[in-house]
């Protein structure tokens, strides 16, 4: 639930006035004249969220002003006042005023886009017994406050539609209301909204090394897995045997096209040795040459934008 605070309450108690001008949620940059009824005339406040009837439509909308008359021939009442607190101060509906005559938006998606997400969720009533010695004459009457007076004067209507379930409770409550026995205020249930949540993400090495992490990524080719063994035995050259059990190379076509492209050559070695492999490129193009072969393009892009 929000409640704000601000020093000046500009409220239909403080001003006999009869109009409501209100602002809807529509893609409409209009506002709309509601007449206020009696028993809401002292509820009302600038920034009150209540409920109204648009075409055929029950919708909420915020009171963003109040006037003694209006041009409208016939006018609607405000149904209902959704939450004693206002939702919305003052400050905030003049800058929704503001951005909708600058930025050419309804005044209604100004307004609400201030309001946070679910706060037109359910609403619920918070009944309070003002007369703790009073003595209804109907036995749900008398249900009814028995049962506030064991909720220390003050329950809600969710709890009490719970106690009472399969009862006349709206008439009852209404008939109580009537003879000054409870009062009865609308609030809105706090909103159904989970947090919103961010991921980050974090390399889990130093930067210096994403070419050579990215070489390992991508789809898996014979050349390429040849050709990494080949890489990491720079320094100690590697049997042509060797190499290919390594890689889990059946045949010597991989070989073969890492010498037709100048990568690798190889050294002949005495007769019961195995001939060696040498490499011919440098660190960089054998990097460059992986990522192509295996497709980690995107993978190095993403890595290099994380760092």
């Amino acid at each position: 639930r929000i409640q704000w605070r601000y020093t000046q309450l500009d409220s239909a108690r403080h001003h006999p006035m009869r109009y409501a001008e209100v602002a809807i949620n529509i893609a409409v940059n209009k506002t709309f004249h509601y007449h206020i009824p009696e028993y809401l005339s002292a509820s009302l406040q600038i920034g009150s969220l209540v409920r109204v009837q648009f075409g055929v439509a029950m919708q909420p909308a915020v009171i963003i002003a109040f006037h003694d008359t209006t041009d409208i021939p016939e006018t609607k009442p405000i149904l209902e006042l959704l939450d004693a607190q206002p939702i919305m101060p003052p400050e905030y509906i003049e800058l929704a005023q503001w951005l909708s005559k600058n930025y050419l938006e309804s005044i209604g998606f100004c307004v609400w886009r201030m309001l946070p997400p679910g706060i037109i969720g359910s609403t619920n009533q918070q009944i309070t017994l003002l007369d703790p010695k009073a003595n209804p004459r109907g036995s749900l009457q008398k249900e009814i406050v028995d049962y506030l007076r064991e909720s220390d004067g003050t329950q809600r209507l969710s709890m009490l539609r719970t106690k009472f379930k399969g009862r006349s409770l709206n008439a009852t409550l209404a008939r109580l209301q009537e003879l000054g026995i409870i009062e009865r205020r609308s609030f809105l249930n706090p909103p159904s909204i989970k947090p919103k949540t961010e991921q980050f993400v974090e390399l889990t090495f130093p930067g210096k090394h994403i070419a050579n992490i990215a070489r390992h990524i991508g789809k898996s080719t014979k050349k390429a897995d040849l050709l990494e063994v080949i890489a990491t035995h720079a320094e100690d050259p590697i049997g042509i045997k060797d190499a290919l059990e390594l890689a889990d190379v059946k045949s010597r076509s991989s070989l073969n096209a890492l010498i037709d492209e100048g990568l690798v050559f190889i050294e002949k070695t005495p007769r019961g040795e195995q001939d060696l492999i040498f490499l011919e490129a440098t660190p960089e193009t054998v990097d460059e040459t992986l990522m192509k072969w295996r497709g980690s393009a995107p993978y190095l892009r993403v890595l290099n934008y994380i760092a």
